[in-house]
């Protein structure tokens, strides 16, 4: 800066217009920020940002992953997080894709719904789990057409939902739900 000459504005950035999530870490020590969206052709990209809550100056580790940017999720041990269907392994910064589900109630539409189980595993929508790598290692079964909607794993409480077809006065079959 030279003397007796005021600073001029190169550029500004709004950083709250380019958050897409936040996420505290299980122990609060720690932020997961997913930033700036983009699709390149065929593909979906966000960087995820860990910031320290006691110093968030210091230098902060980051990631891009292959993925959209929402429903962050911390494991059980803040060791790993899911982000839209992506587990990412935070000791060695490894990450792999759950992949899209076929939603059987709404045939055609893919979802991205995966939740913590324990702190190393995760059951997807359907009931699968599978675990840090992604690898398949079991399926909770029992009858009726149960999907996952969330759970709580310190609590060891999930979240259920039923697809049931049922036939209107008019004669029309529809699809309800139910939550248990």
């Amino acid at each position: 800066m030279f003397a007796g000459s005021s600073p001029r504005k190169a550029w500004e950035v709004r950083l709250s217009e380019k958050l897409t999530e936040l996420a505290f870490s299980p122990d609060g020590s720690k932020i997961a920020a997913t930033v700036e969206d983009h699709n390149q052709p065929r593909i979906w990209k966000t960087h995820l940002l860990i910031v320290d809550v006691q110093s968030p100056q210091a230098p902060f580790r980051q990631f891009e992953l292959e993925t959209c940017g929402n429903d962050i999720a911390w494991s059980p041990d803040g060791s790993a997080l899911l982000v839209c269907g992506r587990i990412l392994r935070l000791d060695d910064g490894s990450s792999c894709d759950l992949g899209p589900g076929r939603n059987a109630a709404y045939p055609g539409v893919l979802i991205h719904h995966s939740f913590w189980l324990t702190a190393d595993r995760v059951i997807l929508f359907d009931r699968m789990i599978v675990d840090l790598s992604c690898r398949p290692v079991d399926k909770w079964a029992f009858e009726g057409d149960w999907y996952v909607e969330g759970t709580i794993p310190e609590k060891g409480w999930m979240l259920l939902r039923e697809s049931v077809k049922r036939t209107g006065a008019d004669g029309r079959t529809f699809s309800s739900r139910t939550m248990r």
